[in-house]
């Protein structure tokens, strides 16, 4: 039950916190630190192993990409693989139209290095989009 409310409390904070903006936004610094907050969100739900809770707080693209459960597995997987994440530094974000495996549309690459228990120079790269006025996560990797 804990556990439950701590989802729904995280899922509010993920759909209230971040400033509404349009998809075709320039990149402002404000725009910037709105993208950065949804991706801390996302991650902190990774850290606290709320997978399910991260997957649907993800955009309509991470939902049609894969069906919960293989998504769970896959996110899992690599976690358990590499370890948990320690420290997590964003490095570098920019724009793009075009991604693998998504449609054509205006994404935000966030590239974050990563120390993990099981690997000390890890890398992540989260992919948003706006959905509703929110940044959204839509791809997320750790290698």
């Amino acid at each position: 039950m804990k556990k439950l409310i701590i989802v729904l409390l995280a899922g509010l904070l993920l759909a209230t916190a971040v400033p509404a903006i349009s998809s075709t936004s320039t990149l402002t610094a404000q725009n910037l630190a709105a993208a950065i907050a949804s991706v801390d969100s996302f991650t902190e739900l990774l850290n606290q192993e709320a997978l399910v809770a991260a997957y649907y707080s993800g955009s309509e693209f991470l939902q049609l990409s894969a069906s919960e459960t293989e998504w769970v597995d896959k996110t899992r997987r690599a976690h358990q693989l590499l370890g948990g994440v320690k420290v997590r530094k964003v490095v570098k974000a920019r724009m793009k139209t075009s991604h693998p495996s998504l449609p054509d549309d205006n994404y935000l690459l966030v590239y974050s290095e990563v120390e993990m228990d099981r690997k000390k120079a890890g890398h992540e790269v989260t992919v948003l989009r706006v959905e509703n006025g929110l940044w959204k996560v839509c791809d997320y990797s750790v290698k």
